[in-house]
């Protein structure tokens, strides 16, 4: 690597012959010469396989759409629904508000964003209890508590009894 003037430069074969800078479809082997690289920047060589990660557009709606078209939630929206709800600090965060604004029910909702020391320091029983005592006091229909990622669910019913 030298400096010249106020770009650093770094000799071309230091990139694989297989290699391509972003962006360029260039695959014509590299040659002595120097690449100019611009202050602050760093030389990258990405591999065959390398690629951004992309994450598809509206994927929180198409997957909000596609659960609530799966279900028939006519009989809920009718039941004018009281529900207590534990979010845990977790993922369900992202999901559940756009989920819940369909349903059309009253929602009280506990621990409503992610937070990495709230999801590490979560305790299932704490929760349930919590949701069990806040469900008798609202005199919501049903409570539950959603892990941290999701994908388990405790349930607390009208009498305030939580269930695994």
């Amino acid at each position: 690597m030298s400096r010249s003037g106020s770009l650093l430069t770094i000799p071309n074969r230091w990139c694989s012959a297989s290699s391509t800078r972003r962006g360029s479809t260039s695959t014509r082997p590299p040659t002595e010469d120097r690449t100019a690289i611009p202050p602050g920047g760093l030389p990258s060589c990405p591999g065959p396989g390398d690629r951004d990660i992309d994450f598809p557009p509206r994927s929180l709606e198409h997957y909000t759409a596609a659960l609530i078209d799966s279900v028939d939630l006519s009989n809920a929206r009718s039941a004018d629904l009281k529900l207590v709800l534990d979010y845990s600090f977790g993922t369900s965060s992202f999901v559940m508000p756009n989920l819940l604004a369909k349903l059309e029910a009253e929602v009280l909702v506990v621990n409503p964003y992610a937070n990495t020391a709230g999801v590490l320091s979560f305790d299932r029983q704490a929760s349930a209890a919590r949701v069990s005592e806040l469900v008798r006091a609202s005199g919501a229909h049903l409570g539950a508590v959603l892990d941290p990622g999701g994908e388990h669910v405790a349930i607390v019913d009208d009498w305030a009894t939580p269930y695994r």
